[in-house]
């Protein structure tokens, strides 16, 4: 069977010739090859090398180094790498995985943090989120902050404590300072009006389009082109912001559209622009 490493062919024919006492080893030259022969004389375990003439292909001549009650200078030859060029993965003695879930949730005041079975209750002055978790995570409230640990450290845990963190700080951040979306009307004769609690969208169809926000949600009109989407509820303020913009998505080639407010479109010019253009 041959051998594709080259570098476990040289050590093989390098072990071989000591097992049977010889003087010289005939190898396959190449530039690594070459590499680790220097590495070899310089540190005393070869004589030397040469290049052996008269061969078909490169070959280099190395000379093996005995004491003088011949023993070989080089003992217990094994190879350490598993492939040409990758080395032996060794287990390393700390994962650097969960670096935000080790992170304690400081708790502001006059917000309260309730933990409940599968989930904690975050009351603030915005209102109150309830936010569920994994129950293979543990979450405590310890010295005003709000605690995140996993039961072991497999790699499914490791996923679930910094999601698990990441949620409850959001849940926080909504309660106290709350979340927002902005959306923009592109296009002529597209406008929105303020219906109620929700809006009344003209885009384009024969038809209008009423949308109501759930609870916990406002819906705000600016002029007659920009809607204001706000509440403690992370989740529920992007999803229903994508729910507007869902009725008519931004069109890259008439510039027509629902669009999130900073949201960058690369308008594309259009065949007939393109056959101008040329």
């Amino acid at each position: 069977m041959p051998i594709n490493d080259p570098v476990a062919d040289m050590l093989t024919r390098i072990r071989n010739a000591i097992q049977a006492r010889h003087q010289t080893v005939m190898v396959p030259q190449s530039k690594i090859k070459t590499a680790i022969a220097d590495i070899l004389k310089s540190q005393g375990y070869i004589k030397d090398w040469e290049p052996a003439r008269g061969q078909r292909f490169p070959t280099m001549r190395i000379q093996l180094r005995y004491s003088d009650d011949e023993q070989s200078a080089i003992r217990g030859l094994k190879r350490v790498m598993t492939s040409v060029g990758v080395a032996q993965r060794v287990p390393p003695t700390e994962r650097p995985l969960s670096r935000i879930g080790r992170q304690p949730i400081p708790i502001p005041s006059g917000v309260v943090v309730e933990v409940i079975y599968s989930g904690v209750v975050v009351n603030g002055p915005l209102g109150s989120v309830t936010q569920k978790y994994h129950p293979e995570v543990t979450v405590k409230v310890e010295d005003g902050n709000v605690i995140v640990e996993r039961l072991t450290d497999r790699k499914f845990h490791h996923s679930l404590h910094g999601l698990t963190r990441t949620l409850i700080a959001n849940a926080i951040l909504g309660v106290t300072e709350g979340y927002a979306r902005t959306l923009e009307l592109m296009g002529v004769g597209y406008r929105v009006q303020q219906n109620g609690d929700g809006i009344t969208l003209s885009v384009g169809y024969s038809h209008t389009v009423d949308i109501f926000p759930d609870e916990g949600l406002i819906m705000r009109v600016e002029g007659n082109n920009r809607v204001h989407v706000s509440g403690v509820d992370k989740q529920k303020v992007g999803q229903l912001a994508a729910k507007v913009r869902r009725v008519r998505p931004p069109n890259r080639y008439k510039e027509k559209g629902i669009r999130y407010q900073g949201e960058v479109l690369r308008l594309k010019p259009g065949k007939a622009a393109a056959r101008r253009a040329v």
